[in-house]
């Protein structure tokens, strides 16, 4: 039977995180992925073993697209708007996605909300295809 990586990284999380004895969590864990043949899983394994360990220590993982760089000053101005409206310690990572056109796009949590130029032109484009 075959997991996600975020089944993996919950259930390896619950076990790291509980009284119950950990010998060999490790190996047991190694010998799984082997088993299901998931091995090439691990890497994302480790990314959401990451996020659910900063969620539990209060912080919140978010990604946002924008259409060129920004300085470190914008860049910590927007972290600091975000922890603000959501009362939590945000960890920011910034990517560079030219075809946004304008505006910015941002990934928190399984939420997807997107301000960028490109959207709104194709919500506009389906609009005016829709008479």
């Amino acid at each position: 039977m075959s997991f996600s990586p975020k089944e993996y990284a919950e259930a390896l999380y619950e076990i790291l995180e509980s009284d119950v004895k950990q010998n060999n969590v490790a190996e047991s864990f190694a010998a799984l992925l082997v088993k299901n043949k998931d091995v090439k899983k691990l890497k994302v394994i480790y990314e959401e073993l990451s996020k659910i360990e900063k969620e539990k220590s209060g912080i919140i993982n978010i990604v946002v697209e924008v259409a060129s760089s920004i300085s470190s000053d914008e860049k910590i101005n927007i972290k600091e708007k975000l922890e603000s409206k959501l009362g939590k310690k945000v960890d920011l990572e910034v990517k560079v996605k030219k075809e946004l056109i304008a505006g910015a796009k941002y990934f928190i949590g399984d939420k997807v909300y997107d301000a960028s130029i490109k959207n709104k032109l194709e919500v506009l484009r389906k609009n005016i295809s829709s008479y």
